[in-house]
């Protein structure tokens, strides 16, 4: 994707980040994810072969291992996708594992004595935020810009923006700085006269 917007007298360019950082190795995440597909590392010592089902294995991680835990689904045909909500086609779709965190981890990680119904929701909203994430990551959702003045040259630019809506957003954020300046100096050339 490469895609050019006229913004405040400055181009804003809009490309697919070809190079981004893998958030799962080198961001520091909340959760693990236990993934059972050729194409995904297991971050966890969980294995498949131990249980019946998912909804066994599930089980054992909320219960035994005492965490909080949501099912992460694929979506594999001519690409792949993963989301926290099962997707609709059954011969190309399926369950992938699970994100999870121990609740000693939460504790240690927030400061709480008691996680309540409040706290556990959000504590899921984080782990589905880090499946989102790692989506846009596999699927090439991560984007970067150029901003040019009006004689074509670099002004700024930056990478590593997962969705190009947000990138654009960040963008316009810099490029109004740059125009700023640019109307600031008019202004000063102006008073000079």
């Amino acid at each position: 994707m490469s895609e050019t917007h006229d913004y405040k007298g400055l181009t804003i360019e809009i490309h697919n980040d070809h190079n981004p950082q893998n958030p799962r190795k080198e961001w520091d995440n909340l959760g693990t994810f236990a993934f059972f597909h050729r194409d995904f590392t297991n971050e966890s010592d969980l294995n498949p072969g131990d249980y019946n089902s998912f909804t066994e294995m599930q089980e054992y991680i909320e219960k035994t291992m005492k965490a909080i835990c949501v099912p992460v689904y694929i979506y594999d045909h001519s690409g792949q996708t993963i989301a926290t909500t099962p997707f609709s086609c059954p011969l190309d779709s399926g369950q992938l594992g699970f994100a999870f965190i121990t609740r000693e981890k939460v504790r240690e990680e927030y400061g709480w004595k008691r996680i309540t119904q409040k706290r556990l929701e959000q504590i899921e909203g984080y782990l589905t935020g880090e499946v989102e994430t790692y989506d846009q990551y596999i699927r090439g959702d991560v984007f970067g810009y150029v901003i040019k003045d009006g004689e074509g040259e670099e002004l700024d630019s930056h990478g590593e923006f997962y969705g190009d809506e947000y990138c654009l957003k960040e963008a316009k954020r810099s490029a109004d700085y740059y125009a700023n300046i640019k109307e600031e100096k008019a202004n000063v050339l102006a008073y000079a006269i």
